[in-house]
C-alpha cells in the first residue's frame, strides 16, 4: 500500500476529486430538462386529415372510445400515450358507428416493440384516433384521456 505524503504546512490538494465533483454537478443540472406536460402535448394530425368528433375515457381496465359524430369510422387506429416520454401503445378496431362507443381492454394495446400496456404501471394521459370515413377521406382527433369510475 502506498501512503500519500504531505509536507507539514501545506494543504493536501486533490484536483482530480474536485474535477469529478464539478463534472457530476454539471451533468446533473444539464439532465434536468423539463418535458412538456402530458395533458398539453398532442400528437400531430396526418396531412389532409378531417377532424373527427370523438373522445377516449379510461376506467382502470379498459378504454371507452366514443364516436360523437354521425358518420361511421372504419379501420380505426387508437393510440394512447403514457407520460411525458410519449410512449405510444396502439390498438385497432374494425368500426365504430356514429353516436356509439366501443370498449377496448387495456391489454389489447401494445407498443411498437410488442410490449403490452399494463394499467398497473400508470394510466396513459393522451389519445389519438385515426379512422377512414365513408367518403374515402381519413379523419383524426387527439386529446386528453378522461378517467372514469369502473362500473361494477
Amino acid at each position: 500500500m502506498t501512503a500519500l505524503r504531505v509536507r507539514p504546512g501545506t494543504r493536501n490538494h486533490q484536483p482530480g476529486l474536485l474535477a469529478v465533483f464539478a463534472l457530476g454537478a454539471l451533468c446533473a443540472c444539464g439532465a434536468r430538462r423539463e418535458a412538456p406536460a402530458p395533458d398539453t402535448w398532442r400528437p400531430a394530425a396526418p396531412a389532409g386529415a378531417a377532424a373527427l368528433d370523438g373522445t377516449v375515457a379510461f376506467n382502470a381496465a379498459q378504454f371507452i372510445v366514443e364516436n360523437r359524430g354521425d358518420v361511421l369510422w372504419r379501420d380505426v387506429v387508437v393510440d394512447v400515450y403514457r407520460s411525458a416520454a410519449h410512449t405510444r401503445y396502439t390498438s385497432r378496431v374494425d368500426a365504430v358507428l356514429g353516436r356509439r362507443s366501443v370498449a377496448i381492454g387495456a391489454l389489447h394495446f401494445a407498443s411498437e416493440a410488442g410490449t403490452r400496456l399494463s394499467p398497473f404501471e400508470g394510466a396513459p394521459t393522451v389519445f389519438a384516433i385515426t379512422a377512414h370515413l365513408p367518403d374515402g377521406s381519413r379523419g383524426f382527433v387527439a386529446g386528453a384521456i378522461r378517467e372514469v369510475a369502473q362500473e361494477r
